[in-house]
Formats: structure tokens, sequence, C-alpha cells
């Protein structure tokens, strides 16, 4: 079980017979071991299955389920950018601002938009969002709301060049809302 001098570090026990230890010091037990393990085992289950999203409602697991759709699953892997648009869309915001967030600075669009994309379903905590977020660089968590709100890899292209039309015009709207600079600032 301890090889070495550094899995005895590890158990905080030293080997016996070497310089500086006591003579009477023992291995730790090996029932104390086990109950250790048993303990550590369940708060990791606890935690996977937590992390899981069977509890918050999710209808796909954040692990469990990941490569039930292999397609999709490459898809957030080589296409996150496009993934995240149409994740951001179908969640009525900006899909062209998401794609290219997450194309030029994947820190700011996990805090600008997947986080927010995630917890706009309602149903884990900002923490949890971030946890799932950050897990194989959002892979996991951006296929688990994929498949929540039912978006992924494109099945035609009248469906892409929709998909186009309806960002544009999204886009138009909200910088037709935008407000105008003032006419002093133009000047400058």
């Amino acid at each position: 079980k301890y090889q070495n001098q550094w899995s005895w570090a590890l158990h905080g026990v030293t080997p016996l017979g070497t310089q500086g230890t006591n003579s009477t010091q023992q291995r730790p037990s090996k029932l104390g071991d086990a109950m250790e393990f048993e303990g550590m085992k369940t708060t990791l289950l606890a935690t996977f299955e937590q992390l899981d999203g069977a509890e918050q409602g999710w209808t796909a697991k954040l692990f469990s389920n990941l490569f039930d759709d292999p397609g999709l699953c490459c898809y957030s892997c080589c296409c996150p950018c496009i993934l995240q648009g149409q994740i951001s869309q179908k969640q009525g915001r900006n899909c062209l601002g998401s794609c290219l967030c997450t194309c030029c600075c994947p820190l700011c669009a996990t805090f600008g938009y997947a986080v927010p994309d995630r917890h706009q379903t309602g149903k884990a905590t900002y923490v949890e969002d971030l946890v799932a977020m950050s897990c194989c660089a959002g892979i996991c968590g951006r296929v688990q709301l994929a498949k929540e709100l039912k978006v992924g890899v494109p099945k035609d292209a009248k469906k892409l060049q929709e998909d186009a039309k309806a960002s544009a015009e999204l886009l138009k709207q909200e910088s037709a809302a935008a407000p105008a600079p003032a006419a002093d600032t133009i000047k400058r």
C-alpha cells in the first residue's frame, strides 16, 4: 500500500525504521483506511449526483448523458461558439454577440452568456451553473443545456438560413433600441 515515502507522507505516517521516526509509530489500521475510503466515496458520489442535475429537474444529465448524442458532443467540442450562439438565441438573447464573444474571449463568454443562459432555466444556482460551465471547458454544460432547450447540430441548410436571418433581425432591433449618442460627443 505505501510504496515510497511520499505515499506515507500523504497519509500522515512515516515508514518505520527511517531516520527521525519513533519506533512506536504504527501504520494506520486497515479498518480506519476502509472507513475513510467509504466516507470519501459517499461524499464524491453525492457531489457527482448533485452536479449531474437530476435533482434540479434537468431532463439531460451533466455527465451521465453526455455521449447519448455523439454528434452534439462533437459539435460542442469543435464549434462551441456556434452552439453557444444557438443557445443564446433560443433564450431570446443575441446569437451573434454570444458567438463572437465565445470565439474571441471564452472567459467573458462564460460570465456574459453561458452562465446567464443556464441560470435563465431556473434549475440551479449561479455557483452550480458556473461549475457546470467550467467542467471540461464548458462542453458538458453546453451539451446539457442544448439538450434541455432542444438546440444542436443543424439538420438542414434552410434552418441555418432562418437562424441567420433571425439573428440579423434581432441585432437590428437591438441597435435601433440603443440610445443615440449626444450631439456634443459626436463632434469630439
